[in-house]
């Protein structure tokens, strides 16, 4: 422990300011109390009393009343369990050797005790200033109640003080002074009264009288029969009450105070019988701590009953609803069994959260986030439609760490799965407020999850998804639109519900700021898919896609390169003369003039001749290729028919003038034309192929010659 030879696993805040030492009424303190910590991770706050003695005394009385007392202590707080007594986690006594005293300088074995409570703080004057009237009958009902549980073991606390209590974060106050733990109502043989088990167990520590009732004063003091265990503590009560109340008792409790108080033994009333006193009746807080307190083992219909009209956060004190009511339910969560127990309970449990819930401190002291992340686990429809509508409150507080962030999103991902239709579109909805904390993987899952939900049966689910995206564009990155999110918009473009094509084009138009680096992506699918949206049955579909058509292509015009306008002139007059798979100006003339070089020597046949003299074709320019389409039925006439044998034959009698390159290319056409098409140099098959090429009707009869 800390630095100490202690294996418990708590650590010490050995802060002077946060410790504490009692008895202070006494002439030594013996107990010193620290606040402290588990080691592991979770950081249990806790308290931890401390008190070190040596073995052998050497003569010194203070030594000895110290070592009797704290082993008296020590060995009794392991015993004893009960709500209204400081709840014990752990406690060791470490044997040391050479331990130094308080008292003495000089070094002999001794033994070290450490004790491990819950969290308390001292009831101090400073401590009851703050209290509020109701939160000290509270109080002093608790000490009662845990005095009660002592005398019914005829145990008797003996020295019952303000030193003796202790307040815990719940507000409850619970005794912690075991040093004068007395067991009565062991017989005495000699004249059968009931005395303490040894005369000189208190006798001995006569240093103390202050802390002990007025009847322990005189030497061999005893109890008859017909006294109860509990006047020891009794008359102790009524100077307790005297002090918390400074003065201003309630009137109800003046004559039993009073009582409490008498010299004789026999006449202060039992403690039980106080517990009925009319100033504990219809306290909030007594009510309800005696519900919980044996909660687990009230019907079902009780508990619903008690949740749903007993217990209400604006009239609870914080610390009683963060550490009595929110561990109870907590108990309820995670056994998960009963279902309307659970589902009375999560109304008030953001009730709680809403009211009592102020820092991430607090909220880890309880556990919410704990109890959250179980409901959200359970497949109950309910449970989940609850915690689904309150999503957000938990979210924006922003109070889960990273791992349980993602937890809580692997359990809401499997409402997309749910048959409920209305369940899948809440988990759609919830997804808003958690996006931002998602990690990338875990978006892409998210983005996945998408992409099935636009394709759902529901119309409203559809509609949703496309208008989720857009309100979570801003936390998307440009890999994951192009890659999920596009795919998704453009199928929903072609959606038969008009609401859903619409909100995926306002979508598509959204995301265009993402999108001006993907010039890919707009060219070959969204314009693609945008396009066809022009001619939409709906108008308001039809005008999303103008508007983002407008923006999409402004994105790539605004990307081309500045040009010479003259050069840019001649280009585009080069293709509208020779078609869209023209060349630039500068390599056509040089083609030109390669051809003509090459052709110039070349013979024209006979055939090609008169042809020409008949005003056919005659020579041409290479550029005049807009022409030729009117000139090939009277080329076609002049070259009456090819084949594959006399191709030498033609080629070997023709004479082309310079610049007829074109005829050559048209002869060239037929040839290939031939081919493929298998004609022959039968005039008749001519003769069809010329009525194709004439006017409309003789197509239309031309087709029955085939």
């Amino acid at each position: 422990m800390g630095n100490s030879a202690s294996n418990l696993p708590y650590k010490i805040e050995t802060d002077s300011d946060k410790k504490f030492q009692f008895p202070k009424s006494g002439p030594i303190r013996y107990w010193t109390q620290y606040s402290g910590e588990s080691k592991d991770l979770a950081a249990v706050p806790v308290s931890i009393f401390t008190a070190s003695c040596l073995e052998d005394t050497d003569g010194n009385e203070e030594e000895r009343v110290k070592a009797k007392l704290t082993s008296h202590f020590f060995s009794k707080c392991k015993t004893l369990v009960h709500p209204s007594l400081v709840r014990v986690i752990a406690a060791e006594g470490v044997e040391e050797a050479g331990k130094s005293s308080y008292f003495s300088k000089s070094k002999a074995a001794g033994k070290t005790f450490y004790i491990v409570t819950e969290p308390v703080e001292p009831l101090t004057d400073s401590k009851l200033r703050t209290l509020s009237r109701d939160d000290i009958i509270y109080g002093l009902y608790t000490v009662i109640q845990g005095l009660v549980f002592l005398h019914s073991n005829n145990l008797a606390l003996g020295t019952m003080s303000m030193e003796s209590v202790f307040v815990a974060k719940s507000g409850e106050w619970k005794l912690f002074d075991y040093s004068f733990l007395t067991e009565l109502g062991l017989p005495d043989a000699a004249n059968g009264f009931k005395r303490f088990p040894n005369d000189n167990y208190i006798q001995n520590y006569r240093a103390f009288i202050s802390r002990f009732p007025p009847e322990i004063a005189s030497i061999g003091a005893s109890y008859e029969k017909t006294v109860g265990v509990h006047a020891l503590d009794s008359h102790n009560v009524g100077l307790f009450v005297d002090r918390i109340f400074q003065g201003r008792i309630p009137e109800k409790l003046v004559k039993a105070n009073n009582r409490l108080k008498a010299e004789r033994p026999k006449m202060r009333p039992r403690l039980p019988g106080l517990l009925n006193c009319p100033v504990f009746k219809n306290q909030i807080l007594i009510n309800l701590d005696l519900a919980l307190n044996d909660f687990m083992l009230k019907e079902e219909e009780e508990k619903v009953s008690l949740i749903r009209d007993d217990i209400k956060f604006s009239d609870i004190a914080d610390g009683f609803a963060k550490y009595k009511i929110l561990p109870v339910f907590e108990g309820v969560i995670m056994a998960g069994t009963e279902r309307n127990v659970i589902l009375t309970i999560l109304p008030k449990l953001f009730e709680a959260y809403e009211v009592s819930i102020s820092s991430k401190e607090s909220f880890q002291d309880v556990k919410l986030n704990k109890m959250f992340l179980k409901l959200f686990e359970m497949s109950d429809r309910a449970v989940r439609a609850n915690m689904l509508k309150r999503i957000d409150i938990l979210i924006n507080r922003d109070y889960f760490e990273k791992k349980e962030i993602s937890i809580l999103f692997d359990s809401m991902c499997s409402g997309f799965n749910d048959t409920h239709n209305q369940l899948r579109e809440m988990t759609l909805k919830s997804m808003l407020p958690l996006l931002k904390l998602l990690t990338p993987d875990k978006t892409e899952k998210l983005l996945r999850y998408l992409i099935k939900l636009a394709n759902d049966e529901e119309d409203s689910i559809r509609v949703n998804t496309a208008i989720f995206v857009r309100k979570v564009s801003e936390y998307l990155t440009v890999f994951q639109v192009s890659k999920f999110v596009i795919t998704m918009l453009t199928k929903l473009s072609n959606d038969r519900f008009v609401p859903a094509r619409k909100e995926a084009l306002i979508t598509l138009m959204k995301l265009s700021s993402k999108m001006e680096t993907e010039d890919n992506t707009i060219a070959t699918r969204v314009i693609p898919a945008v396009s066809a949206k022009l001619i939409d049955n709906d108008v308001s579909v039809r005008r999303e896609a103008f508007k983002i058509l407008d923006v999409y292509v402004s994105i790539l015009r605004d990307k081309l390169p500045e040009e010479d306008p003259e050069t840019d002139y001649q280009i585009s007059a080069n293709i509208h003369e020779n078609g869209e798979n023209a060349k630039p100006l500068a390599s056509v003339q040089s083609t030109n003039s390669f051809m003509s070089s090459t052709y110039s020597n070349i013979p024209i046949s006979s055939t090609e001749s008169s042809t020409v003299q008949n005003g056919g074709v005659g020579t041409r320019n290479f550029n005049n290729f807009s022409n030729e389409k009117m000139r090939t039925k009277e080329s076609m006439t002049g070259l009456e028919g090819w084949s594959d044998d006399d191709e030498d034959d033609v080629f070997g009698n023709v004479t082309l003038q310079p610049n007829t390159v074109n005829s050559m290319n048209i002869a060239s056409s037929r040839k290939s034309t031939s081919k493929s098409s298998g004609w022959s140099d039968d005039n008749d098959e001519i003769g069809k192929i010329e009525k194709l090429s004439l006017g409309g009707d003789d197509v239309m009869d031309g087709w029955d010659d085939f």
